[in-house]
């Protein structure tokens, strides 16, 4: 196998996509994401949820990236996965965002409006064949077919037949990079799972990635080490060159690089991954009914910010509250929803970290949880700025070119959080405070004012735990964040040490918290003599402590 890989790899680069790609270290648009289609008039819907497997879901998903990237019409196929896609489709409804055309019964009717009767056949050898046919379906604009019993019943014709051909994921992948790189999307890549695992039946991004032609991939992970054609140091090898050298840096990768314990490459092993070739992570494994989402126009709503002058009372201590799960613009779907429009009440400001392209991607989603948000609350941007990098490795692949690629990846982010009037940044693995990945944001930053740093915490040390750079507040989380009890422990903690800053991270982690423990955190920092603000309030304070 080493002398095919190695042929294989040299036919890749030497043909279908022999051009390259010219390095472009700042990409910078209003358009992060590939959309086809035509903004959404009207809504055939299709409730999915008795359909359990992942053939009929994958099939389902197929057949609305192929009706939804319609150039002209508007008419859409929305898919009911869960109880949370069908209160949205109620809202788009209630606000005239759409009208309901007409609820679809029966499956084969709905397959019907693919338009074409040709599939994509494939089985699980090798066991990442599901990603393989996900793309050739989205070239092929073909349906994509995990059962060949469905295309039996369904009087389908069999286009692509991906069954007993390959001996390795590698060999596949090859295979799809020489038969069809000419038509992959250049605006972005997908890592999925290819097949269920223990924690996910994977089908809901497949309508985005078939509309939209997008290359999909997977790296085995320790409970897949034994699926057949498994060859995860080969898989590494030949999928980090294919997007080194033929995807520009500073593009998103759609999904999320771990299906359960064992099954991917884990989070941040994937994020390394990506990262090292210049490319950010956009979480959207669960994100249902993409190819809708994306045809609406991006929203032109900023983040709603509320005028405060603050005044620094002497002997007071102030922190800035942020509850996030990172760049999960799932979340924004399916959870924090009911956070925002919870009838438990508060009475201080929480902060929310939002993926900045969320306004792009899902803008009446965007547009719902910014008017429902509590007045006086605030959004920064979720982990590292316009997507969720490992900036200590970012854009390693590209050596000296390294900074060019750092810098095109904050342009970004500066545009994207001028577009959503965002002025903080929640910040992950940049090394110890002061490490030179700070001061790369805090002077590549426009317009931002605080930079709330650690999933948790990031040094013991309290001389460390503030800075000030370029008059960007930088603010280092110092204690961990386990739930609301062993919050109250790390409050008591730090407030009890004479060194205490005065100016405070305190990091909640979202599955930590239910929404009812965060009125109770207010009451025990001011009980603690610590007044809770946003982070722009609280880079203002600081900047006032200084003499600013």
């Amino acid at each position: 196998m080493e002398l095919v890989f190695g042929f294989m790899v040299g036919a890749v680069f030497s043909s279908a996509l022999a051009q390259g790609v010219e390095l472009k270290g700042a990409v910078i648009s209003t358009d992060f994401y590939p959309s086809a289609g035509a903004e959404p008039k009207d809504v055939l819907a299709f409730d999915l949820r008795e359909f359990k497997g992942f053939p009929e879901r994958c099939l389902a998903a197929s057949v609305q990236g192929l009706y939804n990237s319609h150039a002209s019409r508007g008419t859409k196929l929305y898919l009911i996965w869960s109880p949370q896609d069908e209160s949205w489709l109620k809202y788009l409804v209630a606000t005239k965002r759409v009208s309901l055309k007409k609820t679809i019964t029966d499956f084969r009717e709905m397959v019907k409006l693919a338009g074409v009767r040709r599939a994509v056949v494939f089985d699980r050898k090798p066991y990442q064949l599901g990603d393989i046919a996900t793309t050739v379906a989205g070239c092929e604009r073909a349906l994509l077919v995990a059962d060949p019993k469905l295309a039996d019943n369904l009087d389908l014709e069999i286009k692509v037949d991906l069954r007993d051909r390959f001996e390795s994921n590698v060999a596949a992948y090859a295979w799809l990079v020489e038969k069809y790189g000419k038509e992959f999307n250049r605006k972005a890549i997908a890592i999925s799972p290819p097949g269920p695992t223990p924690a996910h039946v994977p089908a809901e991004l497949r309508d985005y990635q078939v509309a939209n032609r997008i290359f999909t991939f997977w790296l085995t992970g320790d409970q897949e080490k034994r699926l057949y054609g498994a060859d995860r140091s080969g898989e590494e090898r030949f999928l980090g060159q294919l997007l080194e050298k033929n995807w520009s840096p500073n593009i998103p990768c759609l999904g999320y690089p771990w299906s359960g314990e064992g099954h991917g490459p884990g989070e941040g092993p994937g994020v390394t991954f990506l990262s090292q070739r210049g490319k950010w992570l956009v979480p959207t494994d669960l994100f249902t009914n993409l190819s809708f989402w994306t045809c609406f126009k991006p929203s032109e709503k900023q983040i709603p910010v509320k005028a405060i002058k603050p005044k620094l009372e002497p002997g007071k201590k102030y922190a800035a509250v942020v509850m996030s799960d990172g760049d999960n613009l799932c979340t924004w779907l399916n959870f924090f929803p009911g956070y925002l429009d919870s009838k438990i009440k508060r009475d201080f400001p929480m902060s929310w970290t939002m993926g900045p392209t969320l306004r792009e991607l899902a803008p009446p989603v965007y547009e719902w949880n910014l008017a429902t948000m509590p007045a006086g609350d605030s959004i920064g941007t979720g982990v590292s700025g316009v997507g969720y990098i490992a900036l200590d490795e970012y854009g390693k692949a590209y050596g000296d070119e390294r900074k060019q690629v750092i810098q095109g990846f904050l342009d970004q982010t500066n545009e994207a959080c001028g577009l959503s009037g965002m002025k903080w940044l929640w910040v992950m693995r940049y090394g110890p405070p002061s490490s030179d990945w700070i001061n790369y944001y805090a002077w590549g930053s426009k317009g931002i004012k605080a930079i709330m740093g650690g999933y948790g915490k990031v040094t013991d040390d309290f001389g460390r735990a503030l800075e000030s750079i370029n008059q960007v507040g930088i603010f280092h989380c110092l204690h961990d964040s386990n739930g609301p009890e062993p919050l109250r422990k790390e409050i008591d903690r730090m407030v009890a040490d004479p060194k205490c800053p005065r100016f405070l991270h305190i990091f909640l982690l979202n599955w930590n918290y239910p929404v009812d423990s965060l009125p109770g955190i207010g009451s025990y920092l001011r009980e603690k003599g610590i007044e809770p603000v946003t982070p722009e309030v609280l880079a203002d304070l600081y900047q006032q402590s200084l003499g600013r």
